[in-house]
């Protein structure tokens, strides 16, 4: 990167222009629409298949929000440069926030009897041990919606707070964002946590893992970095290849191989602690999730998030090449996907398998095409690169590695 040829000395911001995959996202969106609607009068299941489709839906911008809250912040807290001239892509990908927002309100609105026993007061009588006990007493529909309510606020403000300090330009400037980052760190993993229990653990509210909160918090980063290694490839060709140069590729494949060890290992160890312990309060959820095809999801889902980037990414020369780096990308995608299914869908239906290309797909879906709106609207109002910093140049030239 020292080779003049390849150094930079002016940059001019590029754009985000016009894309042919806008109109396809909208498209996306409204099949996304149809086919909510259409799981409350087509789909066997009803309204909870509806519910349980929004669910599993909404959770994927919620993953790559929280996933982007995350990574940005530690970058930021560390004093990282290889991640200046990337920060306002990975912070675009972040940016469908507000659609989740959006599903969680309509689930406050209608959705929670068909999604959790606990809100269902027919269902509620024989769930707790104790009625009267401090379970009982938090698993409740008000409590519930409060609590979602004012951490996914509390997201949308972080998020806002760390783009706009994440411009440095002098020492002052530097203190603002480090403090932001120690801010975000400090709120998020216990916001994170917390949402995720209520979002996801109490469907089975007999069921308790000390690690769910981290696991998911693991699965959101990975799939961040995995939306990221796509919208890099990308971007690449509109305009961003000058800016996305192989040694910032390959630092973000270097991410994705060491993040698909880590999901590796915290589903192993979850797994493998619950199967030794064989206590019937915990392993039942396993059970569920291990039959009438659900198994052989699971093992679809590892292989595509965890075994196929290690191996397509395991060569230093490849890691930096786009396709290489798109393929792991969208490989992670996918395997997200089934995994948010696979978290999800056999509550509402255990004995029977739902495919994971049903109306369940069609939903998430439109959900990942109006993150991808918002995304381009970001990078639209905000640019491709942080203007003003710097520390972009030297960034992009690898001085930082010399």
């Amino acid at each position: 990167m020292s080779d003049p040829i390849h150094h930079l000395d002016h940059l001019d911001p590029p754009l985000m222009h016009d894309s042919k995959l806008v109109p396809v996202a909208w498209a996306l969106c409204a099949i996304g629409a149809v086919a909510f609607a259409a799981c409350f009068f087509v789909a066997e299941g009803g309204a909870s298949r509806a519910w349980s489709s929004l669910l599993a839906g909404m959770m994927l911008p919620l993953w790559l929000a929280i996933g982007s809250l995350f990574f940005l912040a530690v970058h930021a807290l560390c004093g990282a440069r290889w991640t200046v001239p990337l920060q306002n892509v990975m912070q675009g990908v972040g940016a469908g926030l507000p659609l989740a927002v959006l599903a969680f309100l309509a689930v406050v609105a209608a959705g929670l009897p068909y999604l959790y026993d606990w809100a269902n007061p027919e269902a509620r009588s024989g769930l707790f041990r104790d009625p009267h006990g401090s379970k009982a007493a938090w698993m409740v529909p008000l409590r519930w919606s409060i609590t979602g309510a004012l951490i996914l606020s509390i997201l949308v403000t972080l998020q806002r707070m760390l783009a706009v300090r994440s411009v440095v330009i002098d020492e002052a400037s530097r203190d603002r964002l480090v403090r932001t980052a120690v801010l975000t760190l400090i709120v998020l993993v216990p916001a994170s946590t917390l949402l995720m229990w209520d979002l996801l653990l109490s469907l089975h509210v007999q069921w308790v893992s000390a690690v769910f909160g981290g696991y998911c918090l693991i699965q959101a980063i990975h799939a961040f970095l995995g939306c990221t290694a796509l919208a890099l490839v990308w971007l690449g060709r509109k305009g961003l290849a000058k800016v996305a140069r192989p040694h910032l590729l390959k630092d973000v494949g270097t991410w994705l191989v060491a993040w698909s060890c880590i999901v590796a290992y915290i589903s192993y160890i979850q797994y493998v602690i619950i199967g030794f312990a064989n206590i019937d309060e915990e392993t039942f959820w396993y059970l569920m999730r291990v039959q009438h095809g659900y198994g052989a999801q699971y093992v679809a889902d590892i292989t595509l998030r965890c075994i196929v980037p290690f191996v397509l990414l395991m060569s230093q020369s490849l890691r930096a090449k786009p396709w290489a780096l798109g393929v792991a990308g969208a490989s992670v995608l996918l395997g997200t996907w089934l995994e948010l299914h696979w978290l999800i869908v056999p509550a509402f239906s255990p004995n029977i398998y739902r495919h994971p290309v049903g109306p369940e797909a069609m939903v998430a879906l439109g959900l990942l095409a109006g993150s991808f709106l918002l995304a381009v609207r970001y990078w639209r109002r905000r640019g491709l690169v942080p203007h003003g910093d710097p520390r972009l140049l030297p960034a992009i030239n690898a001085e930082h590695l010399h």
